[in-house]
């Protein structure tokens, strides 16, 4: 019964050590693991991206909405759009991109 409690707890506080917040602020430069920098800056409720090296939108219209940070991931041109969710963990933005069956994982990190 003890190991039961004591692995719920654990779950519980995990949980909660990872809970993404209304209140997160994804705004800065980020790296992108092929070395772009990505000034991220809010305006009204939503947060927008913009390539440094290419001049272009990446991310768009992210968003909080249930739970979760969700938005639109593009290449800087707008050829190739994706569904996303970010997660802030630290000094990392960790990326899941989606469309349809495909997923591409990246993780920018604060400069």
């Amino acid at each position: 019964m003890k190991k039961i409690l004591m692995t719920g707890m654990f779950t519980l506080v995990s949980l909660l050590t990872f809970a993404q917040k209304a209140t997160d602020d994804l705004s800065g430069k980020w790296k992108t693991e092929e070395g772009q920098i990505i000034l991220i800056s809010k305006t009204g409720d939503v947060f927008n991206g913009v390539s440094e090296n290419e001049k272009g939108t990446v991310l768009k219209d992210v968003k909080f909405t249930g739970g979760k940070w969700k938005g639109i991931i593009q290449k800087p041109n707008g050829n190739a759009k994706a569904d996303c969710e970010i997660v802030l963990d630290g000094k990392n933005l960790r990326i899941v991109a989606k469309k349809s069956f495909f997923t591409k994982k990246m993780v920018w990190t604060k400069s």
